[in-house]
């Protein structure tokens, strides 16, 4: 009858093993498994640090790889044994052969598993390399707020690592300098958020851009734009949870 299918026959074992394609045909499938594998690691690459959370890119990547290689011949009848045979073979190689190369380029590494990058030094943003990791300034106050920072000025350094998380070091107690407050201005009462170009009261604002540090000497002249374009500032502050009153709702 027009329109019908064969019914599928259980346990055939060409078609459970091999199929119905010609046996060139697993050398498509090696040629598509390694061209996936590389174009899912580039995106990967490309992406960033944050979309693997813990977990490296290329280890991200294998995951991909056997997830998918392991999981259609389970269920799907069309996808025979030997083609998800291949592809988790090739993905294995392929995982043994760049750990070999990781292991005698360091260039290779870095294109692979991405560099350790330094997202703030001294109390300051480097905005530029802030963007370029795509990493969001909010998210990393976040993670500097569950490292118990509560203003850049006792951030000596704090790196981005290659697994996407950030690795604090923190000042001496005795070292701490006034900073940007990771406590939202707008969460402090009063709120104490002001625009460049605007009158200030003689104090030490940070910009809300990148953390540096401007001195207002009076309230003659504004507060300038800062060098990052930013043109908010906030006080600067050594301890931004004992200046003021947080609000609750």
């Amino acid at each position: 009858m027009l329109g019908t299918t064969d019914p599928t026959r259980p346990f055939d074992v060409r078609r459970m093993f091999v199929g119905d394609e010609p046996p060139l045909f697993l050398v498509e499938v090696a040629f598509r498994t390694v061209f996936i594998f590389a174009f899912t690691l580039v995106l990967l690459r490309i992406v960033g640090k944050r979309a693997v959370g813990q977990l490296s890119l290329f280890e991200v990547t294998i995951i991909i790889g056997l997830g998918s290689a392991v999981g259609d011949p389970m269920f799907q009848p069309d996808v025979p044994l030997s083609h998800a045979m291949v592809v988790i073979t090739l993905v294995v190689s392929m995982y043994r052969l760049v750990i070999v190369l990781v292991n005698r380029s360091p260039k290779f590494e870095s294109f692979v598993e991405g560099k350790t990058a330094c997202l703030v030094k001294e109390g300051r943003i480097d905005v530029a390399r802030l963007r370029s990791e795509h990493y969001g300034r909010e998210e990393m106050f976040e993670m500097l707020r569950r490292a118990g920072i509560t203003q850049l000025g006792e951030v000596k350094v704090a790196y981005l690592e290659q697994s996407g998380t950030l690795a604090v070091f923190a000042r001496p107690p005795a070292e701490v300098e006034l900073g940007l407050p990771l406590v939202p201005p707008w969460d402090v009462v009063p709120p104490e958020q002001f625009e460049a170009e605007a009158p200030a009261r003689p104090a030490t604002y940070a910009c809300m851009g990148c953390g540096a540090l401007h001195v207002q000497p009076d309230e003659v002249r504004p507060l300038p734009a800062c060098g990052c374009a930013s043109r908010e500032w906030t006080r600067a502050r050594r301890d931004p949870l004992g200046a003021g009153e947080l609000r609750t709702s």
